[in-house]
Order: C-alpha cells, then structure tokens, then sequence
C-alpha cells in the first residue's frame, strides 16, 4: 500500500511539473498576445486620427511636396524628394517612410 501512494504522489508531482512548464509557455503566449493588443490599439488610434490629420494636410508646402504618409499616420511634415527615374515621369520619395508619388 504505501508503494502505491508513493507512485501515486509520484504521478501527481509529474503532472504539476508538466503544468508548470505548460504556465511557462502559455506566460510568453499571454505576453505576445499583449503586445499584438496593444499594437492594434495604436492603429486602430491612428486610423480614427486620420479624417483629423487629412483636414490639416497640406500638399505642398513652399513649393516642396509634402509626405501624405508621414502627415496622416504620424502627423509629422516630411518632404517629398525627386529620385533617379528611367523615365520620363518624375517619381518622387520621402526619405523617412519610402513612399513614392509618380506625377
């Protein structure tokens, strides 16, 4: 009988390392999951800022092309520069976030 509670006790000791090691897991899940709902919070912000920020944009500023990238997801003004083009369209591209504008 008492090789039995000790196999048993054996038994139950297994099953609480295995859940403590399964805790350790669901822990990183639970802290990647955080950050992923966090992540989305910001963007759902930006994107109910954006209609703000489009209101204040303003094209061209002193002659320069403004970033409508930059403006609406950071509200930062970041000019819009002339890059190397094989063709006869002038492609401009902001230096901060890469957008590019073929006019």
């Amino acid at each position: 009988m008492i090789e039995a509670s000790r196999q048993l006790f054996e038994f139950a000791e297994e099953a609480a390392n295995h859940a403590q090691q399964r805790a350790s897991f669901l822990k990183r899940d639970l802290l990647r999951a955080e950050a992923r709902v966090s992540q989305l919070k910001t963007e759902i912000d930006v994107a109910n800022r954006s209609y703000g920020r489009l209101q204040s944009f303003q094209p061209e500023i002193d002659g320069i092309y403004q970033c409508p990238d930059c403006w609406i997801r950071n509200q930062v003004r970041s000019p819009l520069n002339l890059a190397a083009s094989d063709t006869s369209v002038d492609v401009f591209r902001c230096m901060r976030c890469q957008f590019e504008f073929a006019a």
